[in-house]
């Protein structure tokens, strides 16, 4: 979930950009936040356990510069971490980035350029929080730094022989390891076991039916019948977080 507050002293910018941001195709869900003036975005702020994700701000509300305000919501600790501020030509974007705005919308704004900025922001946020982890390449013997929201699934081709294959969108890497030891490496709550010895990252399912789910690499993986429910109830679990 993408908790998104909205500063503009015009009525209308917040209805165009609800609009817009209906008018999308988005991965992720968020949640809008519509503020006319700065001293209500600062007490709302205030109240909060968290900041807002993104602020978008108009640059010229009725009584003060969009990038002051940001100023002052860094002064009192409670910006958000990814601010895009709207402006009215591409004159004002060196003033704009000197508040640490993560983007910039020029007018008339487009939905296609509102997602193009919200997505870049989602998958920094998701970056951000996705460890990595150092594996070693049981054939090529490489060291190899693996992003966890990067790996598709894995799972344990011949325990016997401790060969482990990963499987990422780029490419599929075999590792000299018991099934547990890699688990125990892993941060996080990425990865739902769906068969004896195959776990799929929750980001990386398309769909799936009580036997079988489809990846984003269009792989079709099997469903043991005693990990349905567990993985019906996680994504359940994760989509109410999200």
């Amino acid at each position: 979930m993408l908790k998104i507050a909205i500063c503009d002293t015009n009525r209308q910018t917040h209805l165009e950009l609800q609009r817009l941001l209906k008018n999308v195709e988005l991965c992720w869900d968020y949640q809008l936040s519509f503020f006319a003036n700065p001293s209500d975005l600062f007490i709302e702020s205030l109240k909060l356990n968290s900041c807002y994700q993104v602020l978008i701000i108009n640059d010229k509300l009725e009584e003060e510069r969009g990038s002051e305000v940001v100023k002052q919501l860094k002064v009192m600790e409670r910006s958000p971490e990814y601010v895009i501020v709207m402006i009215d030509s591409l004159e004002e974007v060196f003033s704009i980035f000197e508040v640490g705005a993560t983007d910039c919308l020029a007018r008339p704004l487009s939905a296609e350029k509102l997602r193009d900025s919200l997505n870049r922001i989602w998958q920094l946020i998701t970056e951000k929080n996705s460890p990595y982890i150092l594996v070693k390449d049981r054939y090529t013997k490489e060291m190899v730094y693996l992003r966890q929201r990067e790996i598709v699934y894995f799972e344990m081709e011949d325990s016997s022989q401790r060969l482990l294959k990963i499987v990422t969108s780029q490419k599929e890497i075999y590792i000299y390891s018991r099934l547990g030891d890699f688990i125990g490496k892993l941060k996080g709550d990425w990865f739902i076991k769906i068969y004896r010895s195959i776990y799929v990252n929750r980001q990386h399912i398309q769909k799936f039916s009580k036997k079988e789910l489809l990846t984003t690499t269009d792989s079709w993986l099997p469903i043991g019948s005693r990990y349905y429910e567990e993985l019906l109830r996680k994504l359940v679990k994760h989509s109410e977080k999200e």
